[in-house]
């Protein structure tokens, strides 16, 4: 009877602990995932003239499948069928972007409009202000799991970087503003706010391209000279390719810099 008892008991622990981990690994298994089913979107990317757009990162907003857009500015890219989503485009010379795509009519090709982006550096206030990226956070995101992801990688090494950062450029800033007051030049020192367009090209020298205030023959090149004694920065480079990059900018001339 007790080898009987002790049996039976052996069988209901046995019997208990089996349901206890039969609960936890059900507990623990990952629900079932309806994959979407996909087609492939055309589209093509310009800029606010119409030209094509090329190396421009294009992703499924939410997620990291996406692909890049050709030379002429034309893609395709595997999209859900049957759910709303957005496209999300990047590029170093041009503002980041959403769309939300109209996933009921996918068999129309979709055109998207890239703004050029110039960022704006004032000197005299030591701030570094790029262009607004215009994203909608409320874009619906694909409710599914991703399988097979063509992974794009976005930052290659994008915007052109100052040795040392930004505060290091600032610091470079005020010290050139000052040796400006010392230099021997044909005219007066430069003096007063000064607002336009530098460039950093390929090879990560800076250079003047435009002043909006009315400036004689001889400041024009003493902006210039301003403008490359910075020295050589780090160029912008996307997809392996260096390339020239724009800025606007606000540079005050005067000798006491503490105000």
């Amino acid at each position: 009877m007790k080898k009987m008892t002790g049996f039976l008991r052996c069988l209901f622990v046995f019997a208990f602990v089996s349901a206890v981990f039969s609960t936890i690994g059900i507990a623990q298994e990952e629900p079932k995932d309806e994959f979407a089913k996909f087609v492939q979107l055309k589209g093509k990317v310009v800029d606010e003239k119409g030209n094509g757009i090329s190396d421009v990162a294009i992703t499924i907003w939410g997620t990291t499948r996406g692909t890049v857009s050709k030379k002429d500015g034309n893609f395709d890219i595997p999209v859900p069928e049957e759910q709303p989503f957005g496209l999300y485009c990047w590029h170093p010379k041009f503002i980041f972007k959403n769309y939300p795509v109209d996933y009921t009519n996918l068999d129309k090709e979709i055109t998207l409009v890239l703004k050029k982006s110039i960022c704006e550096i004032d000197f005299e206030r030591g701030i570094l202000a790029c262009s607004p990226q215009e994203i909608d956070k409320n874009l619906p995101v694909p409710k599914f799991k991703l399988v097979e992801e063509d992974l794009v990688d976005f930052f290659d090494d994008g915007m052109p970087l100052y040795p040392g950062g930004i505060l290091n450029l600032c610091k470079r800033y005020k010290r050139e503003v000052q040796n400006q007051f010392k230099l021997k030049t044909k005219g007066k020192p430069l003096s007063g706010v000064y607002h336009g367009t530098f460039i950093i090209d390929k090879n990560g020298w800076m250079d003047l391209v435009k002043i909006e205030e009315r400036t004689t023959k001889n400041q024009m090149q003493q902006i210039r000279d301003f403008f490359k004694r910075f020295g050589q920065w780090k160029p912008a480079k996307w997809r392996g390719v260096t390339f020239d990059s724009e800025f606007r900018f606000t540079v005050k001339f005067k000798l006491d810099l503490s105000e």
